[in-house]
């Protein structure tokens, strides 16, 4: 037994469909047949219809290239012809100077070609560029960059002008005029100022000038009675020059310190400058070494006396048994050496028999202690036996 799947019988049992429907309406009469493109529509007498596709198509160019028909065949023996207009594909166009060409590409294959004659050209110039614009009827338009084949220079007397005449291919020419500034070259002699001045030309001509540019001097500086001038040229160098000036005014503040002194300088130039002198100091001690008198003496000439008691300055005391030593310093460098007594006096000894401790008070309140071992003195007595 043969299996058949459902899916193949689906174009068999649709095929016999439309056979089965076609016998039916064969009952009926036709009453008209319409086409549109490839399908075929049969309205019979009974009102039934049915479309057909065609089965098989055949296409025809007309001479114009642009005339296609295509004919469609139905299985019921009758053919429909369609006719449509298929214009040609014009492609880019190409340029050959003046010359425009362009080629259409019609859909039956072949292909026209088409040239047209510019119908304007415009020429303009940069330097040794020429360009010529070539318009056609279409509005499209070419463009062609020449380069010059010759060239010529001629200079002006004024030795900067320069014109620049571009000969073509085509015979014609183009001028350029410009300017060209010389070019300068600059020297300095050794003494900084002379200048001279080459200019050189384009035209292969120069000329040379020199003149003196002095110095520019800078503002002066002061320091003290000594001025500094720092010259700088043109040369880029400088140089600094400085010059003693000459005392014409001392004066002095009121506080007979600040000494203001006035300098003139060989240019006429004046500088002061403010110092402060500090006084010079002589001291003076009287007998008493505590006296002192201080004159300080003014760089103005004046001077001023102070006195002072100063008072000496008492050491620690020392002590040596029941006597006070006191070293007292002075001011003057002078010392003075005092010695005082104790004004009183108690021993005291220790339960060993021998350590005496002996306290002395002096007038100034102040006390003192010394310690000191005294032995036992010994006394021998023998008896009458001798032993």
């Amino acid at each position: 037994m043969v299996r058949i799947q459902s899916n193949s019988l689906l174009p068999i049992i649709l095929a016999l469909s439309t056979l089965m429907a076609h016998d039916a309406a064969r009952a009926a009469t036709v009453s008209s047949i319409s086409y549109v493109n490839g399908a075929e529509t049969i309205i019979y007498s009974d009102g039934s219809k049915l479309t057909f596709n065609f089965i098989g198509s055949a296409i025809s160019w007309g001479t114009d290239h642009i005339t296609k028909t295509v004919t469609y065949s139905f299985k019921d023996g009758t053919t429909n012809r369609v006719t449509s207009t298929v214009p040609g594909r014009v492609g880019t166009p190409t340029y050959a100077l003046d010359v425009e060409t362009k080629v259409t590409t019609y859909g039956d294959g072949t292909s026209s070609t088409a040239r047209l004659n510019a119908r304007s050209a415009t020429k303009s110039y940069n330097n040794g560029i020429e360009s010529i614009v070539y318009k056609f009827d279409d509005a499209t338009s070419n463009t062609v960059s020449n380069v010059a084949i010759s060239s010529s220079v001629k200079w002006a007397s004024d030795h900067i002008t320069k014109t620049t005449t571009y000969t073509f291919a085509d015979a014609t020419t183009n001028s350029v005029v410009a300017t060209l500034q010389p070019t300068p070259v600059v020297k300095w002699a050794a003494d900084h100022i002379t200048k001279t001045t080459t200019l050189t030309y384009g035209d292969g001509t120069s000329t040379s000038s020199t003149t003196t540019v002095p110095g520019t001097k800078g503002k002066a500086s002061y320091s003290g009675g000594v001025e500094t001038i720092v010259t700088s040229y043109g040369d880029g160098t400088v140089s600094t020059s400085t010059n003693t000036g000459t005392v014409t005014k001392v004066s002095w503040a009121s506080d007979h310190i600040t000494k203001t002194t006035t300098y003139t300088f060989p240019d006429a130039t004046t500088s002061s400058a403010a110092t402060t002198v500090q006084p010079t100091t002589v001291v003076k001690w009287a007998d008493d070494h505590i006296t002192k008198t201080t004159t300080l003496n003014y760089g103005d000439g004046t001077s001023t006396n102070s006195t002072t008691i100063v008072a000496g300055t008492k050491g620690k005391p020392t002590y040596s048994g029941g006597v006070e030593t006191v070293v007292t310093s002075y001011g003057d460098g002078t010392v003075s050496t005092v010695t005082n007594n104790a004004t009183t006096t108690k021993v005291s000894w220790a339960s060993d028999h021998i350590t005496k401790t002996t306290l002395y008070s002096f007038a100034d309140a102040t006390t003192s202690t010394s310690t000191e071992t005294v032995l036992p003195t010994t006394v021998v007595t023998w008896a009458s036996d001798h032993m």
